[in-house]
């Protein structure tokens, strides 16, 4: 963990940023519900509630275990104000994926998703991840570079960006 005192100067696209992730994981549940009501494509998905019951409950794990050093440090989880990053958090979840929210949000997707009976739902899931790696996680990890430098480029090369 470091404290950084840089002001991050990157120039983020017009689509960068603008979705915020739990309004995109909305929007791609809203499409594998779509999808899921296309006929002809649906059959019950084996040991359907099971998974996403499992699954559901892996991604609030994560998601609890990755909001706690935010609290700990009070820096900021808002992803529209990256500014205002205090510190780079690297223990905890953190040694493992570099963005365990977003997978826990990915998770909750794909636990939705699976319920939906339909195979065809489940692209929600490579939309959501397509569209954060692009217009999300890029311009974050771009700020972070720019603020933490060296430590962050570090970081990076040990730990993947989901899991």
């Amino acid at each position: 963990m470091n404290q950084g005192n840089e002001k991050p100067t990157f120039a983020i696209t017009r689509l960068a940023l603008l979705i915020p992730p739990p309004v995109l994981l909305l929007i791609c549940a809203a499409i594998a519900y779509g999808l899921s009501h296309i006929k002809g494509l649906s059959w019950a998905m084996p040991r359907q509630t099971l998974v996403a019951v499992v699954t559901l409950i892996f991604a609030v794990t994560i998601a609890i275990a990755a909001l706690i050093p935010f609290i700990k440090h009070k820096t900021t989880i808002n992803p529209h104000h990256i500014e205002r990053t205090r510190y780079l958090i690297e223990d905890g979840i953190y040694a493992h994926s570099r963005n365990p929210m977003y997978l826990s949000l990915a998770l909750i997707l794909f636990a939705y998703s699976y319920t939906l009976s339909s195979p065809l739902s489940l692209l929600s899931c490579f939309v959501f991840v397509a569209y954060l790696n692009t217009f999300q996680i890029a311009p974050e990890e771009a700020l972070l570079k720019q603020k933490f430098g060296d430590q962050y480029q570090a970081y990076c090369a040990r730990v993947r960006r989901w899991c």
